[in-house]
This record gives C-alpha cells, structure tokens and sequence, in this order.
C-alpha cells in the first residue's frame, strides 16, 4: 500500500509541472519498471525455494541421516563428549551454517525458511549449545557458528510472533524425545536372516546357561512369529522382544537390547508394542519370569508396571530362581 502511495504522489507532482500525456508516459515507465521488480521478486523467491528444497533433500539423504542418527545417540547416552560430537556434528552444523548466511544475504525469505526448517533449526541450538560454547573455546574463535546462532535467532523471533507464544523453552524431556526422533528407530518382525545379529546380542546379553540357541529362536520364529519383533537403529538391529498368548495369558518370553544401545528406551517400546498386541486381542494378564539375580531386568519392568507375584525357586536349569511378574492390562 505504501508503493502505491507514493506512486499516486509521485503522479500529482508530475500532473504540476508537465502536460497530461507526457505525465501518463511517465507513469506508464514507472508501471513497467514496478513489474520488473516484482518479477524479479518472484524469481528470487522461487529460486530461493528451490535452493532450500535441495538442501533440505540433502539434509533428508541417507548419509546425512546415518550422521544425524550417530549425533543423536552420543548426545543421548554421552552429551559431555564433544570430541566425539565433533566427528559428526560439523556436516549437520554446515547445513544450518548455509542458511543462515542465505538468510542474513536476504537470498531466502524468512517466512520459507521458517516454514521449512524452523523445528530443526530450534532443537539443534538447544541441544548442541554446550558443544558450541566448547567448539568456541577450543578453535580459540566466538565467530563459530555465528551464522546459526543468527538463523536460530531469527527463527526464535518468528516462531513467538506466529505462534503467539510468550515465551520458548525445551524441556530436558522435551529434548530427548527430539533425539529418540532423530535416532530414526524402526520396529519391525523379525526375519529369519536377522538370526545371526540376534545370537550376538544373546551372547553379550546372557550368560551361556540363560543364552537361547539359534534352534530356539527358529522355534519360537515358526510358533510365534506374529509376536517376534525387533528393533532397528542405522539398518542394525539394536533388540528384540518374543511374546505370545498361552491360556489366556500374555506372556514375555524374552527381551534383550544390545549393550551399545542401552538406555535409548528401546526395551520400554518392544514392550509396549507387545503390550498394545496383546490389548488388541482382548488379554487381560501378562507375564514373565525373570532372574531374581538380574536386578536390572526386575527394576525395568517394575517401571513398566509389573508387579513381582512369587518367587519360582529352581526355576533354571542351573538351579537358580525365578521372579514371577505380572501386569493386569
């Protein structure tokens, strides 16, 4: 509205002092040029999209997404290491680099990028301010990364006035189920060809004695199929859960996660899936037995809501006891 007003001053100035056709050729010249501008607007915001949707394809592509998976499991389990952080960081802290230079530039409009990459850009500076702060520290230099805090900035700014928020915080709960997401977990059947992964899990999971054979797991497989699921982190399978109804009964039969990817709540979801399964089919009961000795394992499914019913003594085969736990659904 303010171009246009100035337009129409502009006019009358000219309607003053020169002759009415010599005015309309005037005004004419400066509607052509106005179009041009706009044209050249639109073309630069149609190129500036098409630059953000190829780096948001190369941000989406498979190798940036094996380094954002890694990332997010250090930052998960060691959020101190920043060493190690800084092996995968840097490619990840590039691309937010990228667009806050565009946006500094004015090459990309605010409102796109907002739009396209706001969630990311918020979630990354909550959690890797630690590491920038060291990352500064260590190169000696508080330029650093100084294109994302300003994209992170700006971001921020436009998040509260479109959302109308007073204020934006992460909450450390808040934080970890950004990097669950990021962690790119899959849950799915277990395949036949997933058996040798399976054993090794066992094997760091279990003592000899307690540790099922691959006839078992083929066993289980062609019995239970429909209750045996593994999860996947970086097309590597991380755990896996059996569960089957007996008598009217949910019961777990075996749970284990590979030790290097502890404490990602992968055990909580295998069990919550077999949980939702066994809800799905009307069960009431669920149960499982459990080393009295594996304090750990006990602890984990107190949490998940079992409760220990009795103590099944010489329940192994080498002599040891048994927690009988169960969970009315």
């Amino acid at each position: 509205m303010k171009i246009f007003s100035n337009i129409f001053h502009y006019f009358l100035l000219i309607l003053k002092s020169q002759t009415l056709w010599t005015a309309l050729g005037q005004l004419a010249a400066i509607g052509t040029l106005f179009l041009i501008y706009k044209q050249l607007a639109a073309s630069r915001d149609v190129a500036a999209y098409e630059f953000l949707r190829r780096e948001d394809d190369k941000f989406s592509s498979k190798e940036m997404r094996r380094d954002r998976s890694k990332l997010a499991m250090i930052l998960f389990l060691r959020p101190t290491d920043f060493e190690e952080i800084d092996i995968y960081a840097d490619d990840i802290l590039g691309y937010f680099e990228d667009l806050g230079l565009m946006l500094r530039k004015g090459l990309a409009p605010q409102y796109f990028v907002w739009t396209m990459n706001c969630y990311y850009v918020l979630n990354y500076w909550t959690v890797l301010t630690e590491y920038i702060e060291w990352a500064r520290k260590d190169k000696d230099d508080q330029t650093y990364y100084s294109e994302f805090e300003y994209l992170y900035k700006k971001m921020f700014k436009l998040e509260k006035k479109l959302t109308k928020k007073k204020t934006i915080k992460f909450a450390q709960d808040e934080c970890r189920e950004f990097l669950k997401e990021e962690l790119c977990i899959r849950l799915r059947p277990f395949l036949l060809s997933d058996l040798d992964r399976i054993m090794g899990i066992e094997e760091v999971s279990f003592t000899k004695a307690e540790a099922y054979s691959k006839s078992q797991f083929e066993y289980l497989h062609k019995e239970h199929s429909e209750g045996f699921f593994v999860v996947e982190i970086l097309d590597e399978v991380a755990g896996y859960v059996i569960g089957y109804i007996s008598n009217s009964v949910g019961e777990f039969d075996s749970l284990a996660v590979d030790p290097h990817f502890r404490h990602l709540g992968i055990a909580k979801r295998l069990v919550e899936h077999i949980l939702k399964s066994f809800k799905n089919k009307g069960i009431e009961t669920c149960s499982a037995e459990v080393r009295t000795t594996n304090v750990a394992a006990v602890s984990f499914y107190k949490k998940m809501g079992f409760e220990i019913k009795q103590t099944l003594e010489n329940y192994y085969e080498d002599g040891s006891d048994a927690c009988l736990i169960k969970m009315t659904l």
